[in-house]
C-alpha cells in the first residue's frame, strides 16, 4: 500500500477538572518510538503544541520541531517527523480536543498542508501558514492568492462551511491554482472548515499527489436527523473504489460505530487495525466537523 503524506494522528482531550490535556488514542503507524514517549504525557493550557493550540484557539503549524516549543522535538526528529499541525474542535466555546496531525520528510512525497485565516468582516481569505514538503514551487503561489467566499477550495468551505473533497484538481475550475497543481503532480484536494473559539473564519487544506496520498480514503458524511442516518456527500478512494455506488447499498445509523461515536461525543474518533492485505487500512479517522453547537458533517480518514 501507498505510504501517507500523514504519518501520526494524535487525539488531545480536556481531563476532567480542564486543565490540562491527555492523549485520548493515537495512529502513529511504524513510529513505535515515539508512540512510547508520548504516552502518559500531559499538556497544561499553552504548553507544548496541543497546549498553545487550545490556547490560541485555531489550529496552528510547526514546521521545525526541533527548535521550537514542541515538547517531544529530539524524538519527533529521530523517527523522521519533521511537521505537525494541530486543529482545535469546539463545540460552542468549549475545547472538546485537539487532533495533531503529523508529516515526514521524504524526497518522493508531494504534498500539502495549508491554513487559511479570514479575520472577522474581511471579504478575503489568506494563507496563515503552511507546510508544503517537496512542493516549494506550490508554496509561492498559495503566498500570493487569496479567496473570497465561494470562490477556490478554501471560499467555497468557508461559504458552506462544510468539508469539500476534490479530485483531479489539474482539471477542475473550482481549484484557481491547478495549472500549478498540474506541473507538481498534486492531484487531491480537501477543504475542511476549522472551529474556533473566536468570530474568525478558518479552513484546512490538505492536498496529495497520487504517490503520496493524505489518507487512502476520504468519505463526507452528513447526518440525516429526520431518516436517523448518514447520506453520503461525497468522498474518493486511492484504489479506485467507487464509492457512491458502494454505499449507495449501506445505511449507516446516526449512532453507530465511529461515526456514531464522533457525533454524540463531539470530539474525533479513531480505531486502529493490525490487518493487512488489499482493502484494509491501519486506522479510520473520523472528525466532526460543528458550527457553533450543531453537528454540521462528518469527515471520515482511513490510512
Amino acid at each position: 500500500m501507498t505510504s501517507t503524506f500523514i504519518k501520526a494522528v494524535e487525539i488531545w482531550v480536556p481531563n476532567a477538572a480542564r486543565t490540562k490535556l491527555t492523549l485520548k488514542t493515537g495512529y502513529y503507524g511504524e513510529l513505535d518510538y515515539f508512540e512510547r514517549i508520548s504516552r502518559g504525557m500531559q499538556f497544561a493550557y499553552d504548553e507544548g503544541l496541543p497546549g498553545k493550540c487550545w490556547a490560541a484557539g485555531h489550529p496552528l503549524m510547526l514546521k521545525d520541531l526541533g527548535n521550537s516549543y514542541f515538547k517531544r522535538g529530539e524524538e519527533a526528529m529521530t523517527v523522521g517527523l519533521t511537521s505537525a499541525t494541530a486543529i482545535p474542535h469546539f463545540n460552542g466555546n468549549d475545547l472538546t480536543a485537539v487532533t495533531v496531525l503529523f508529516c515526514g520528510d521524504n524526497a518522493h512525497h508531494v504534498g500539502a498542508i495549508e491554513l487559511w485565516h479570514a479575520p472577522a468582516g474581511e471579504p478575503q481569505m489568506a494563507l496563515y501558514d503552511g507546510y508544503f514538503g517537496r512542493a516549494e514551487k506550490f508554496k509561492f503561489s498559495a503566498r500570493h492568492t487569496q479567496f473570497s467566499r465561494k470562490i477556490g477550495l478554501p471560499g467555497i468551505v468557508w461559504d458552506s462551511g462544510l468539508p469539500l473533497i476534490m479530485e483531479d484538481l489539474g482539471r477542475s475550475e473550482a481549484f484557481l491554482r491547478r495549472d500549478d497543481a498540474a506541473k507538481i503532480g498534486i492531484g487531491r484536494g480537501v477543504g475542511i472548515p476549522v472551529s474556533t473559539r473566536g468570530p474568525d473564519h478558518w479552513v484546512l487544506v490538505l492536498l496529495s499527489a497520487q504517490s503520496s496520498p493524505i489518507a487512502q480514503r476520504f468519505t463526507l458524511w452528513l447526518p440525516d436527523e429526520i431518516k436517523g442516518t448518514y447520506a453520503f456527500g461525497g468522498g474518493y478512494c486511492e484504489s479506485g473504489t467507487d464509492l457512491a455506488a458502494e454505499f449507495r447499498k449501506i445505511t449507516h445509523p446516526l449512532d453507530v460505530g465511529l461515526l456514531g461515536e464522533a457525533r454524540t461525543s463531539r470530539t474525533p474518533s479513531l480505531t486502529k487495525s493490525d490487518a493487512a492485505g488489499p482493502g484494509m487500512h491501519a486506522a479510520d479517522l473520523v472528525l466532526p466537523c460543528m458550527q457553533g453547537e450543531a453537528l454540521s458533517a462528518l469527515l471520515e480518514l482511513k490510512f
